[in-house]
């Protein structure tokens, strides 16, 4: 029976610049918004609680969630932290409890890491702005990028569902209850302009303005990925409802 309450923990792993923060929301809200709505249209009844593990909260007691999204970051899940670290360790104790997650940039590296896989800068360079990827099942899309780590060696237990020219190991799907994303599908086009102007000179500014050119046609389909994440918590929180009664 699919679950009609879903109770989300956001593990928010980085923070974006003041002044973006101020005027498009930080991870946490934009998580709550995108999938807020999805939830809606499959009229599901959906809950979330903030926990800004980069700014050391506690990091929370694994089953008082449903499920957990992992947000992005500025910071690189090879860094030398602490939090990062625990953050690693918890979700492997997620992994061996069934319980559903999915990651967004930073969070797709560090589930990857997490789980044998490897993340370095990539050689490609920054991916900024747009990128187009091809799924596994035959769609292509526009989606929102903003990276220049990637995944560079896949774990044993991932498989590739969606990937770029640019990027090998865009979106992967775990042999457990986890799933996972390099783009950004809870940004949208005006924040990626706004921090296209903030780091044009750290990323190049004839790529910056390339991208910053493209941005204003860039054929986008967030709900849909946002769709695809709350039917995936649904399906794998049926799945551990029905494993825990035949035990």
């Amino acid at each position: 029976m699919m679950k009609t309450h879903i109770h989300i923990a956001v593990l928010e792993m980085g923070i974006l610049p003041e002044a973006l923060e101020e005027k498009h929301g930080h991870f946490f809200s934009m998580i709550q918004t995108w999938l807020g709505a999805a939830a809606q249209e499959a009229m599901v009844e959906i809950s979330f609680q903030r926990f800004s593990i980069c700014n050391r909260d506690d990091l929370p007691q694994a089953e008082a969630f449903d499920a957990y999204v992992i947000s992005g970051s500025k910071h690189s899940v090879y860094e030398d932290l602490p939090w990062i670290h625990d953050s690693k360790l918890f979700l492997n104790e997620l992994r061996h409890k069934n319980i559903p997650m999915f990651g967004i940039c930073f969070g797709h590296q560090l589930m990857a890491e997490a789980f044998g896989g490897k993340v370095e800068k990539s050689s490609k360079g920054w991916g900024f702005g747009t990128d187009t990827y091809q799924f596994a099942d035959g769609q292509s899309q526009e989606v929102l990028v903003v990276h220049q780590d990637q995944v560079v060696v896949l774990p044993e237990t991932a498989h590739v569902i969606g990937q770029s020219a640019h990027c090998e190991y865009g979106a992967l799907e775990y042999d457990f209850a986890a799933k996972s994303t390099q783009f950004h599908p809870e940004f949208n086009p005006a924040l990626v302009q706004d921090l296209l102007l903030q780091y044009q000179d750290t990323v190049g500014i004839d790529q910056a303005q390339a991208a910053l050119a493209h941005l204003p046609s860039a054929c986008l389909n967030n709900q849909a990925f946002a769709q695809e994440v709350i039917a995936f918590f649904q399906t794998n929180l049926a799945n551990l409802s029905c494993a825990n009664r035949s035990q």
